[in-house]
């Protein structure tokens, strides 16, 4: 009881009573709780020690297993949570997950999302009564390096990790269809709104994705050259760097910066131009997936605003919900799938 009081945990006088009668005679040293609760096992790491139940018994480390979920800034109450990759998709998807308890985390791009995954599938045995997804956009990572991945745990990362079809998000947004319903919603309420066909309006979405095409070409390079650096900047910041003495230190240095290390992550590099190639032979005919979404429909909104008299943060919620209202559209699809994860 008093440990009880110790943490907070609050114990009725009634059942204080019975305890106290009935424990009065006995001394205790030792006691075991057979529990699914996870408030008690979280409080119960501050007093005692936790065990897992499964084939056996095996003591559920707190340092190594419950750490790693605070170190990435959940607490005991996110139970279910969709990691993404910047704050754009969470403001996008946050009033879409929030009414089904689905926190969403967004975090330093691809390379962090990958990481997580990664230190969440080392642990995951150990934790109960979580559910972690993941989100990341369709050009961050070549597809070797996604199929790397998998094969840690094929699956595992096909019922928890997700990889859209599209450049990102925001892509899912730019339909001509969808914006043209949008301004027959709008003309039924306000005449003055006139109905803009879906040709002007594809014609408008392509204007600024040409003229935002080069920078498509750097996001793009830039995101696959962080990522091929991304072996080299873990293993300069990795727990098992040598810190004992100079020379283990710089052979340690040395080995990271070996000519062969080097010189594969250059020929990595090298070949990213690759998929800059790739990008451009298939402008024309994929242009709408493979343009920067987030800049394109920025730009957009403030026209459509203009057109339709309404703000244009309005704009995109209003698209949001007719595309959700949409069983078939691409964005749905992507929302259920992402749902399904869950279930």
């Amino acid at each position: 009881l008093n440990k009880a009081k110790k943490i907070k945990q609050p114990i009725s006088d009634n059942i204080n009573k019975q305890i106290t009668n009935f424990y009065k005679e006995h001394k205790l040293s030792q006691t075991f709780l057979l529990t699914h609760s996870k408030n008690l096992i979280y409080n119960n790491f501050t007093i005692g020690k936790n065990f897992l139940i499964d084939n056996g018994i095996s003591l559920i480390d707190y340092e190594n297993h419950e750490k790693l979920l605070r170190d990435i800034g959940l607490s005991k109450i996110n139970n279910k949570v969709l990691f993404v990759e910047g704050k754009t998709e969470n403001e996008i998807l946050e009033t879409i997950f929030s009414p089904i308890n689905v926190k969403i985390k967004h975090l330093n791009g691809s390379s962090e999302v990958i990481e997580t995954f990664k230190k969440y599938h080392s642990f995951h045995s150990h934790i109960r009564d979580v559910q972690f997804c993941f989100l990341i956009d369709k050009d961050t990572r070549s597809e070797m390096d996604i199929e790397e991945i998998r094969k840690i745990d094929t699956t595992f990362f096909d019922e928890h990790f997700i990889i859209m079809d599209k450049h990102e998000i925001e892509n899912y947004l730019l339909d001509s269809k969808l914006i043209h319903s949008l301004f027959k919603s709008h003309n039924t309420i306000n005449k003055d709104v006139k109905i803009l066909e879906e040709t002007i309006i594809t014609n408008k979405i392509k204007e600024i994705a040409d003229l935002n095409k080069e920078q498509v070409f750097r996001k793009t390079i830039q995101n696959l050259n962080q990522n091929s650096l991304h072996k080299i900047k873990l293993a300069l910041s990795t727990k098992t760097i040598e810190v004992n003495n100079q020379d283990t230190y710089n052979n340690y240095i040395d080995s990271v910066f070996s000519s062969n290390s080097i010189t594969q992550t250059v020929d990595i590099i090298k070949k990213n131009f690759e998929k800059i190639e790739e990008i451009n032979s298939n402008w024309e005919t994929e242009w709408k997936n493979l343009c920067d979404g987030k800049i394109v429909l920025n730009q957009l909104k403030s026209f459509l605003s203009k057109e339709l008299e309404i703000t244009p943060n309005r704009v995109i919620k209003e698209l949001i919900n007719l595309a959700q209202e949409s069983k078939s559209h691409e964005f749905n699809l992507l929302i259920e799938k992402i749902k399904k994860l869950y279930k």
